[in-house]
């Protein structure tokens, strides 16, 4: 999943965490000049925990949501499409029924735009409902499946 989801967040960049401290990435961060840093957690050899971070030169590395992921499709399982994919921009496109803080903590999460009708970015996040979850779809503004397809059971947001 993380693969896929680097190939489809703009200017992102895989990083094994290794035995790193969040205080080791803070610093990889600010060098980098990232504006977010998501670690996953694994829960039974799976993404089970997708925690959302902030680096803040004068707080240092700072929480903003954590996510809990009950199953994950990946695009290539379901046959998608995928040429290299190298995005300059991300928006939020609503596919369903959710509350304000959902919407919220999801564009917060991933630094995304709300896209208004007829607005488009390389990569749309659309978010609806799957399976009783809350579903989260990569794709390109042509709806093409473009990443993977994240089910999250739970969110929270964080120091707001």
């Amino acid at each position: 999943m993380v693969k896929e989801l680097a190939r489809v967040l703009p200017r992102s960049i895989k990083v094994n965490r290794g035995k790193r401290t969040l205080e080791d990435l803070f610093y990889d961060a600010v060098e980098m000049r990232a504006r977010r840093i998501i670690v996953v957690g694994e829960w039974k050899g799976n993404p089970g925990l997708l925690r959302f971070y902030e680096p803040r030169r004068a707080e240092g590395l700072t929480l903003i949501s954590e996510m809990i992921v009950r199953g994950v499709t990946l695009a290539r399982e379901a046959r998608a499409h995928l040429p290299p994919v190298e995005p300059r921009s991300i928006g939020l496109e609503l596919g369903g029924e959710l509350s304000d803080e959902q919407i919220d903590v999801v564009r917060e999460a991933f630094a995304a735009k709300l896209l208004l009708p007829g607005e488009e970015a390389d990569i749309h996040i659309v978010v609806g409902r799957e399976r009783g979850l809350l579903a989260l779809k990569f794709t390109d503004p042509r709806g093409r499946l473009r990443g993977p397809v994240i089910r999250i059971w739970r969110m929270r947001r964080w120091g707001r």
